[in-house]
């Protein structure tokens, strides 16, 4: 995490937190908490912690990179057995993050 964050930062720019009100909790699926929790949270920072927001680089209020230890992408593996039983469809964060990056 401490050699990621760095490299993030040195290409570009400060990572600060995503605050829970910006555009793409709300571009459209509504995320009022922020970012979504998983069943895969990684407390892989290095301090044993599941943080509850993500990590941004911003260039005005658009993001230029997220970085997350939620571990979003094994959430959205898609297996027709374990999805047909969950209530919420968990890649609606997904879906955010694609139009948010399509637009603006």
């Amino acid at each position: 995490h401490k050699t990621a964050v760095e490299e993030l930062q040195r290409v570009a720019g400060p990572l600060a937190p995503l605050p829970k009100d910006h555009a793409l909790y709300r571009c459209f699926f509504r995320f009022p908490d922020g970012p979504p929790t998983t069943s895969h949270e990684l407390n892989g920072w290095g301090d044993n912690l599941v943080h509850e927001h993500l990590l941004a680089a911003l260039r005005g209020d658009r993001i230029t990179v997220l970085y997350s230890n939620k571990d979003y992408s094994s959430e959205w593996n898609y297996h027709p057995d374990s999805k047909r039983f969950q209530a919420v469809d968990n890649t609606r964060f997904g879906v955010n993050l694609v139009v948010y990056a399509l637009t603006g």
